[in-house]
């Protein structure tokens, strides 16, 4: 069987080569996911937190200004009914609705962007919820250079 036992002495040195190369791209594409990874938090990090409690009728908004830039709203329903957000703003800004968060003690993380400075109003939009009330006011400053 000197036949075979070439085959096998041939094809080792391919599947070593193979190995190298395999264990090659699995390094890159280690490294690339964890430049990736960092990238992400490094852009989440500059996003300022809001915490916003919701009941019914009202927003407790536990920041009432913030800089420019990346917000992310931590939203918690202290109340009985689902609730949303939707921020509007200077020039005609609208925001998207944010999820629904879920009564007695639903969580959801909202971001938006937030790149003028001003007054943002923030509704919720269930029905009848803003004509009762529900809604508040996010002051917008200049990020500082």
């Amino acid at each position: 069987m000197p036949g075979g036992s070439g085959a096998c002495s041939s094809s080792r040195p391919d599947d070593s080569r193979g190995r190298q190369s395999g264990e090659h791209g699995l390094r890159a594409a280690a490294g690339v996911t964890a430049l990736l990874a960092a990238l992400v938090l490094a852009a989440s990090s500059h996003a300022t937190p809001v915490g916003l409690g919701m009941r019914e009728y009202r927003f407790s908004l536990y920041r009432p200004s913030v800089h420019a830039g990346r917000v992310v709203f931590n939203m918690t329903n202290f109340g009985e009914d689902k609730h949303n957000l939707r921020l509007t703003g200077p020039h005609g800004y609208r925001s998207s609705v944010s999820p629904e968060v879920e009564p007695f003690g639903g969580r959801v993380r909202f971001a938006v962007n937030l790149r003028r400075a001003g007054t943002y109003r923030l509704v919720c939009l269930e029905p009848g919820h803003l004509a009762k009330g529900m809604k508040a006011t996010l002051r917008v400053a200049r990020r500082h250079s």
